[in-house]
């Protein structure tokens, strides 16, 4: 589907290493969004009262949503989604069209009822807390939140702010270098040492050698 290649595309993926080998983690498991893309092709409301409404994959900043026309069908409830030998099919002929359609090494639709678990299970094995739930007669709504970062990103995102990335440090180390300083953020010496001469004509840290000396060390003003 043209729309997982798009939602692919625009969201971040990070990275952990488990075992000397890199393993991509992306903002939200595709496999969940496959799923909850499908389950919203397949049950969207397409009577009059529908209005012509389109399935909406909405990507935010800190969230995932998929809204399909028309609430949940039949005896189907929120409490019951997930739940074996419960479902309710409002488009039984799409369905079973769905149902044989392949994709990838399956079909655009397996076995019926499981779609929510295959969702919830995805996100769970992703360390995801469960989708929010939004049902109403004039549409159905699943909200994915976005993965929190690793602490490898967040080491990276701390130094966005450099000055505040700086202060961070020092807040954590007796002193430190400026090539220290550039290891750990992984910028320029020359950005760093732009920073640090801020900082210090601020006041906020402070040499602890004397000017010029190439053991020059900062640390905190107390």
């Amino acid at each position: 589907m043209d729309v997982l290649a798009l939602v692919q595309q625009r969201m971040s993926t990070g990275a952990v290493v488990e075992g000397g080998l890199r393993k991509d983690i992306p903002d939200y498991p595709i496999v969940a969004v496959r799923e909850a893309v499908a389950n919203a092709l397949q049950h969207r409301d397409f009577s009059p009262e529908g209005r012509g409404t389109h399935v909406q994959v909405n990507l935010y900043s800190d969230r995932l949503e998929i809204t399909n026309p028309g609430g949940l069908y039949g005896a189907t409830t929120v409490e019951s989604l997930g739940k074996e030998g419960i479902s309710s099919t409002r488009n039984e002929i799409l369905s079973r069209l769905l149902t044989y359609t392949p994709f990838e090494s399956g079909y655009v639709v397996e076995n019926k009822g499981t779609g929510f678990m295959t969702i919830r299970q995805s996100l769970a094995d992703s360390l995801m807390p469960p989708p929010k739930v939004e049902n109403s007669l004039s549409f159905f709504r699943l909200t994915f939140e976005k993965r929190r970062l690793t602490k490898a990103e967040g080491a990276t995102q701390s130094w966005h702010n450099t000055a505040q990335g700086i202060i961070s440090e020092l807040a954590k180390h007796t002193s430190l270098s400026i090539a220290e300083l550039v290891n750990m953020s992984g910028l320029s010496r020359a950005t760093i040492s732009n920073h640090v001469r801020k900082l210090v004509q601020a006041g906020i840290i402070e040499p602890i050698e004397r000017l010029r000396s190439p053991r020059q060390r900062y640390r905190l003003v107390r």
